[in-house]
């Protein structure tokens, strides 16, 4: 509106010149004859124009008209120049809208933080006069500079004062210098531009969330006073900067997240297995595949009833149902494997819900507990038989004590028949009474070893633990089996190490086991006789007892037999030698009942060696 008021004003000044320079040459040309004008005051008399009074008037219509013209045009040239600045401007926004706008595209874009700060320093306009374009953002260890050739470096090129440091961390605002030469408070250090001679400088801080991440500098090598559009168009690319900084960090901090999670799913020891609300699987991990025996490709898109037989599939319909109303729940889980085999699991089950609250499938962590599920039936298949052999060593111990009385009985008499107490016997009823005694006797010893192998296994055995003499014991064990050896023709040694005299045990058992092992060397010695040797040596906090002898020897596959209850090593050697089969067993069991253990080692054809330990010192409870 003002400027079309401004037009109408000039037309009227240019009316008003023409009119006055008309009034001006009708005067000096127009010839009136004014004393006949006098004369004849109502005539008037024109007079005709000649051609130089024509020329005169036209000549000055067309000055007039030059005149005007010469306005016309020089308002013209005005207006241009006025549109062209106004085009020049229109132009520069729309470069630096369409800089941000590039700036915005690669924000948007996945691209490393490096590159998008190269982009923004890279799209400063030259229109800035920016010679020497940086960023720097101390948070990411990063620094950028554009050289005026247009090469982008990666390192610091100046440093400012903390005084500015701290003005541009907490007032966030510009600060422009006109001449460098007397500012001391920005150092140029980077020798590449220090020959540059930059003159003016201006710092923009990159704020973000009210906090600054780095600063945007701009140097000049001409001395410049920065325009306030342009100052305010750095300090826009600043801000760019500063969303462009946060984004990328986000996505790289989001993405290092998700390469993690990645990582833990796929690593876990658990499996992991996600449902729609179908019940077809989402996704399952490496894990939750093995388990199954499938890839993880052959699981997606299945249903979890495919995994699992028909009595598993019932009780699956129910959690199903449970998960649908929001019940979180662990429960112990029999999935079937691709082999066909039993998979053993818990499961923790969470139903997913979204926005709308309508249920969207489900969330499973699977722990594979079939071993420990084989293991628990094996413990209880074990307690049951573990119930069962103390039942039966109650029930043989029991038996056993009632045998034996009787027993003693019939031994008692029949030694005292034997012995003429009740009239001299025939030799065919010697001959009897001897059989009686023997059976007797062997039934008395068998009933005796079963009578002490139940009560070990039974818990009913309590040793009485005391100062033992090493020799001592050794000497009695000699004792009661020597008569026996010399029958055999079998000289017996010992080897006992002079510092072991005591050791804390149970002295009565500690002898049971010296003469069950002399026994068997003794029973399982040549026709010709032999050798057997009692050795007893310190081996760190354990006595360590061994009988040896140069017998018959064991062959290797029956050494698996030994130590076992109720085993004879060959049907042979047990019609031959007899025996119970019991004896070594109950030597384990009194060696371990003392903290020891028992082990053999033989050369068939040569003899055997039989080693017990027991501690120094019994353990205090």
């Amino acid at each position: 509106m003002k400027e079309r008021t401004n037009h109408v004003s000039r037309a009227k000044q240019d009316l008003l010149i023409i009119f006055v320079f008309g009034i001006l040459v009708f005067f000096i040309l127009a010839q009136v004859d004014l004393d006949e004008t006098l004369d004849k005051i109502y005539y008037t008399k024109y007079k005709i124009w000649s051609l130089v009074e024509t020329a005169v008037l036209f000549s000055f219509f067309g000055f007039a008209f030059i005149i005007y013209s010469y306005r016309r045009i020089k308002e013209t040239k005005y207006a241009l120049l006025q549109r062209a600045q106004a085009d020049g401007m229109v132009q520069q926004q729309l470069m630096r809208i369409r800089t941000l706008q590039s700036i915005d595209s690669k924000i948007l874009s996945d691209v490393p933080m490096r590159d998008i700060l190269k982009t923004v320093i890279e799209n400063v306009p030259m229109e800035l006069s920016g010679d020497v374009v940086a960023i720097g953002v101390p948070d990411y260890g990063m620094s950028f500079a554009r050289l005026p050739s247009g090469d982008i470096i990666e390192e610091d090129i100046l440093s400012v004062s903390e005084d500015m440091a701290e003005w541009f961390e907490k007032q966030k605002e510009t600060i422009a210098v006109y001449d460098l030469a007397f500012e001391p408070r920005v150092k140029i250090f980077s020798e590449r531009i220090q020959n540059l001679k930059l003159a003016s400088y201006l710092g923009v801080p990159m704020v973000l969330r009210n906090r600054t991440i780095g600063v945007m500098h701009l140097l000049t090598r001409n001395s410049k006073d920065f325009a306030k559009e342009d100052i305010d168009f750095f300090t826009a690319l600043a801000g760019q900067a500063a969303i462009a900084v946060e984004r990328s960090g986000t996505i790289e901090a989001l993405r290092e997240s998700e390469e993690k999670y990645r990582t833990f799913i796929e690593t876990a020891n658990e499996g992991i297995w996600t449902l729609d609300a179908s019940g077809k699987t989402n996704y399952v991990n490496s894990m939750m595949a093995q388990m199954l025996g499938y890839t993880e490709e052959e699981m997606v898109g299945r249903h979890i009833f495919d995994f699992m037989d028909k009595e598993a599939r019932i009780e699956a319909e129910k959690n199903l149902e449970r998960r649908k109303q929001g019940t979180i729940a662990t429960y112990d889980f029999r999935f079937s494997r691709k082999d066909g085999t039993d998979l053993w699991t818990i499961v923790a089950s969470n139903p997913i819900f979204d926005k709308l609250g309508q249920y969207n499938g489900a969330l499973k962590m699977v722990t594979d507990i079939t071993e420990r599920k084989r293991a628990e039936e094996l413990r209880i298949e074990k307690e049951q038989l573990e119930y069962a052999s103390r039942a039966k060593s109650e029930f043989l111990a029991n038996m056993s004590h009632e045998l034996r009385t009787p027993l003693n009985s019939i031994l008692g008499f029949s030694q005292l028949m034997n012995d003429g107490a009740a009239g001299e016997l025939n030799e065919k009823q010697k001959h009897f009474i001897d059989n009686i005694i023997k059976g007797g006797t062997f039934l008395l010893n068998l009933i005796n070893d079963i009578l002490d192998l139940s009560k070990v296994e039974a818990g009913k055995i309590v040793l009485n633990v005391e100062k033992m003499p090493v020799p001592a014991v050794i000497d009695e064990a000699i004792t009661l089996i020597k008569e026996k050896a010399m029958k055999h023709n079998i000289n017996i040694k010992k080897e006992i190490d002079p510092e072991l005299k005591f050791i804390d045990a149970d002295k009565q058992r500690v002898k049971q086991i010296l003469f069950n092992l002399l026994s068997n060397a003794v029973k399982f010695s040549k026709e010709s006789g032999g050798t057997v040797i009692i050795s007893v040596k310190k081996e760190g906090d354990m006595a360590e007892i061994s009988v040896s002898d140069t017998g018959i020897g064991i062959k290797p596959e029956s050494m698996g037999k030994l130590f076992q209850k109720f085993e004879q090593l060959e049907r042979g050697i047990s019609e031959k030698y007899g025996g119970t089969g019991l004896g070594l067993a109950i030597c384990r069991q009194l060696a371990e009942l003392h903290g020891g253990r028992i082990w053999a080692e033989s050369k068939y054809g040569e003899g055997s060696t039989f080693t017990f330990t027991i501690p120094l010192e019994a353990k205090k409870e």
